[in-house]
């Protein structure tokens, strides 16, 4: 399985900047890896009540994809990012990117996950830095 290190940067009441690393030793692709879970934020935050959003991207990648997505109401994806690419995107000035909800099911745990293609031969890298924004109360 391929090297996940995920790393909080700073925390504050309404917003966490995590780094992701990635490193492949040939066994496959990421599939839907969990990044960040609502019990990871200071306070830890109820699974179904939370709601994080992405407000920023910074990224490198060694020739491969990355898709983001949050296991609530579709697992869908919500963002993906290809090499190749610009480095940064920003989502603040429409209030970021999310999973909408209208009423979270009881089953829903709300977590960031990554997902990858072409990440699959040993030695390749990539890294991330995600803004977020935690968009309700614990």
């Amino acid at each position: 399985m391929p090297q996940v290190t995920v790393k909080k940067i700073v925390e504050g009441d309404a917003h966490v900047v995590i780094r992701v690393v990635l490193l492949a030793n040939g066994s496959g692709d990421l599939s839907k890896e969990v990044l960040l879970s609502p019990l990871d934020l200071n306070p830890p935050r109820k699974a179904n009540r939370v709601t994080l959003r992405i407000m920023q991207i910074w990224y490198g990648l060694s020739n491969f994809d990355a898709e983001f997505g949050f296991n609530l109401v579709s697992p869908a994806p919500v963002w993906t990012v290809t090499k190749g690419t610009d480095s940064h995107v920003d989502f603040r000035n429409f209030g970021g990117l999310m999973e909408y909800p209208t009423v979270p099911p009881e089953d829903v745990d709300g977590k960031l996950w990554l997902s990858t293609t072409g990440f699959t031969a040993a030695g390749q890298t990539g890294s991330f830095v995600l803004e977020l924004r935690k968009t309700n109360t614990p």
